[in-house]
């Protein structure tokens, strides 16, 4: 509680201007001092996530480098910096436009791109008309405020209409509480912009179709084979309705025909049978020419393990010496979605779908309660009286939803969780490196999820065929994308 002769303290964890804008608002002012020497350490900051954004959308690569080369070296080269975004109070600014302090006035039109961190897709950034003219609207007391703010502020015009999304949500789903936006005026870099990628971009989420995999077919032995592709070991992880796969190597995935699959590769497509034990265990191997082999366990685990661990959890082998080393290539399955229901009150049953494919019927207390109210909604259930049980748990959460978010926010192997996600989503991302790599697409979105877990709770989304990538401590904050597999008809009954 705090009362009247409570002390409170408020911390300030940022400061405007920055140091680093302060060296550059220098350098653009002609009749204030340049950057000291000390200064050059802000120079070397740097800023991988845009360099890719740029490079994914048409940058040169040599005129890009050749550019953060030069700007690392001296102020009057510098031409880009992290302002702080803020809102239009004289709610004059023209609909679309910005106005970034420090810059100068006067002269032709200018144009900025901007994005801010995380930018994981071509959405994420915008080439923005700055203003440097008084807009006719705007009191000259306004006017007068906003030149003579140092230069670190990017301040954005409001919508016309209020239901229209405004600039900063555009920008890689931004707001104004604090955010730093990265601007870039060099000339060279605006004018080599893909303005029409940019366009015609869209955020991954509302990307339909084109997903829509058939995971399971016992007619399609080559689903779930392994072989090797580029001198790596890949999977062949789904197959598209028209016939080709998804064929995954780490992180990396293409698109082949079958004839490219089989062209001159042995494929493992499954393990028949075991026998023997210790070094003598062998496994028969069904490949993709039809053809079956003996071969040792102890050689093909280092090759096929995926493939195995499969085997030895349907064969029921893990307990076994020979076995054992399986389980370190298992992963639970999460549940996704509940499909069906049977039963009333506490004798009340539920078949969910995993993320595996595979479906199981389970009671009410073992499903999370958002998996139920999704399914109690989408049914249109909750003002039935048998699911009056469902709607009390809902009014007591809502009750208590202080108390939840206050133990969520101080629990810190959940702040331990969450941060490991972040750690691996943006690993993931990175790794593939193409900003417009579709998988690289679904990592950098679920990465600016997973960034507020700990603040607004909640599960970021990923399709089904990157969930390998996911620890299985971790698969609990994903929500497996709604783009379910679809079942044809020699689709083993789940």
């Amino acid at each position: 509680q705090i009362n009247s002769s409570s002390q409170v303290y408020i911390i300030f964890s940022q400061l405007y201007p920055s140091n680093p804008c302060t060296m550059i608002g220098k350098s653009l002012n002609p009749n204030l001092k340049n950057p000291p020497q000390s200064a050059h350490e802000y120079l070397k900051k740097k800023w991988p996530m845009m360099q890719r954004y740029l490079l994914g959308a048409g940058v040169p690569e040599d005129l890009l480098y050749t550019y953060i080369n030069e700007a690392e070296t001296d102020y009057e080269n510098r031409q880009h910096a992290y302002c702080i975004g803020v809102c239009d109070a004289t709610g004059c600014l023209p609909e679309g436009t910005i106005f970034l302090s420090g810059v100068g006035v006067g002269g032709p039109k200018r144009e900025i791109f901007i994005s801010r961190n995380p930018c994981t897709e071509i959405y994420d950034g915008k080439i923005i008309r700055i203003i440097t003219e008084q807009p006719a609207s705007m009191l000259d007391e306004d006017w007068e405020l906003l030149i003579t703010m140092k230069f670190g502020v990017v301040v954005f015009a409001s919508p016309a209409d209020i239901k229209a999304k405004s600039i900063p949500e555009q920008i890689a789903q931004g707001d104004l509480d604090g955010d730093w936006y990265f601007v870039c005026w060099n000339l060279e870099i605006l004018v080599s912009i893909d303005r029409n990628l940019m366009i015609e971009s869209r955020p991954i989420d509302d990307e339909k179709g084109s997903t829509q995999l058939i995971y399971k077919d016992k007619e399609d032995l080559l689903i779930s084979s392994m072989f090797q592709w580029k001198l790596q070991q890949a999977v062949i992880y789904a197959r598209y309705p028209d016939g080709k796969y998804l064929v995954t190597m780490g992180t990396e995935s293409e698109i082949l025909t079958k004839d490219e699959i089989l062209r001159d590769r042995q494929v493992v497509t499954k393990i028949i049978s075991h026998k023997g034990a210790g070094k003598k265990c062998e496994v028969k191997i069904l490949w993709g020419n039809g053809k079956t082999t003996d071969e040792l366990l102890c050689e093909k685990r280092k090759e096929i393990p995926e493939i195995l661990a499969d085997y030895a959890l349907e064969k029921k082998l893990i307990r076994n010496r020979d076995w054992a080393w399986c389980k370190k290539y298992l992963r639970e399955a999460e549940p996704v979605k509940i499909k069906d229901h049977i039963g009333c009150d506490q004798l009340i049953e539920f078949e969910v779908l995993f993320d595996d494919g595979s479906r199981r019927w389970k009671g009410q207390q073992e499903l999370d309660r958002d998996l139920l109210v999704a399914y109690a909604k989408e049914q249109g259930l909750l003002d039935e009286d048998e699911w009056q049980w469902l709607k009390s748990d809902m009014e007591v959460a809502n009750k208590n939803w202080f108390d939840d978010v206050q133990k969520q926010m101080s629990d810190a192997n959940l702040l331990y969780d969450h941060d490991k996600m972040v750690t691996c989503l943006y690993k993931a991302h990175k790794d593939i490196g193409d900003i417009k790599n579709t998988d690289s697409r679904y990592f950098g979105n679920a990465y600016k999820q997973a960034t507020d877990l700990h603040k607004h709770s909640g599960r970021v989304r990923l399709p089904i065929h990157l969930m390998r990538f996911i620890h299985k401590d971790l698969s609990k904050f994903v929500e497996v994308l709604p783009d379910q597999p679809l079942e044809s008809n020699t689709t083993d009954n789940i």
